[in-house]
């Protein structure tokens, strides 16, 4: 699993030099939740089994085999085996004045028949299912591939924006203690007002990076669910 971090950042108040204050008070560090987030050979694994395009191009490459088997079978001699059982008897004056007459039959047999030459039809058949069965493996192979590039794709771009968000939480942790240490300054008069509002700039300017990449976080998040059929996270 590889970890990474994601969670709303706690806000903080915009400073003026009439409503200062040390910044570490109002800022408030909140604890981030873990996120484990399954390793590219687990999910393309998972795509694998759970993505219904793929199985209904498996579905296709079974029932395309089964239909050379069919094609092939032809080559065989066909051989069947009957039976029959009959059973009479007659109650006419006649029958019954020399005693009643009753009959029975058991028959059984076997036949086989084999086609020698059809006129071409059965190699023609054959050729035709066997093209088909090829047909069906390239579009799986395909099939796979896409799905393959697809999750292998909008993986890199959820690990992008992983990092992302762990440098933009960094960075918004530093410029609230930046914030902090202008505002101390100015209250012990060793710094300017230009100083805790180019703090106050650069704060807002993190916290603004920091939700851009948790929206891209859920955005390639939920791409990725849909790229594998199923869940890909696991919150802790």
């Amino acid at each position: 699993f590889k970890k990474i971090f994601f969670n709303d950042t706690a806000t903080t108040e915009i400073y003026t030099h009439v409503l200062s204050s040390a910044a570490s008070d109002v800022y408030k560090r909140q604890v981030v939740d873990r996120v484990e987030v399954h390793t590219l050979e687990s999910l393309l694994e998972q795509a694998g089994q759970d993505r219904l395009d793929i199985t209904v191009a498996q579905f296709n490459l079974d029932s395309r085999d089964a239909g050379v088997g069919r094609a092939r079978s032809g080559y065989f001699p066909q051989i069947s085996l009957f039976g029959s059982y009959n059973r009479s008897s007659s109650d006419s004056p006649q029958a019954l004045r020399f005693g009643a007459q009753k009959n029975w039959a058991v028959g059984w047999g076997i036949r086989g028949t084999w086609a020698i030459f059809d006129g071409w039809r059965r190699e023609q058949g054959y050729r035709q299912a066997v093209a088909a069965k090829r047909k069906a493996e390239y579009a799986l192979r395909q099939t796979r591939l896409e799905v393959e590039l697809q999750v292998v794709n909008i993986y890199s771009n959820l690990i992008d924006a992983v990092e992302s968000y762990e440098v933009s939480s960094f960075t918004v942790e530093q410029s609230v203690e930046d914030l902090r240490l202008a505002d101390e300054r100015f209250r012990v008069g060793a710094g300017t007002q230009l100083d805790v509002i180019t703090a106050q700039v650069n704060l807002a300017t993190a916290r603004r990076d920091l939700v851009d990449a948790q929206v891209n976080y859920a955005k390639f998040l939920n791409q990725m669910r849909r790229a594998v059929g199923g869940d890909v996270v696991a919150l802790h």
